[in-house]
């Protein structure tokens, strides 16, 4: 899987806690939960409590530390990550393709 995320959503997570489905692709964009709170995306309650923990600051302190959520968001979606997986999906691609004319 790769990614490319673009300095606006870094922006974004330095500014506020991030809610996230658990059914969908954003759980790995905020990595499991450990730069944004999972919920069930068809849960009114559990929307609504998600939100109301964050207004009063009863999450997890990682969740409001700016500093942290940008680092890892850097780590897991910048550029030289995405160069990173890039490079070896295209060694996998070219590898395959080497073996089958063998």
């Amino acid at each position: 899987m790769v990614f490319l995320i673009d300095e606006s959503l870094i922006t974004f997570l330095k500014c506020l806690p991030v809610i996230a489905g658990n059914k969908d692709g954003s759980v790995d964009a905020v990595l499991g939960g450990e730069i944004g709170i999972l919920i069930d995306p068809d849960n009114v309650d559990g929307i609504s409590s998600a939100i109301i923990k964050i207004l009063k600051g009863d999450v997890e302190k990682r969740l409001l530390d700016a500093a942290y959520l940008r680092q890892r968001v850097i780590e897991e979606f910048g550029f030289e990550k995405f160069m990173k997986r890039l490079k070896e999906t295209i060694e996998k691609i070219t590898w395959g393709i080497w073996l089958k004319k063998l």
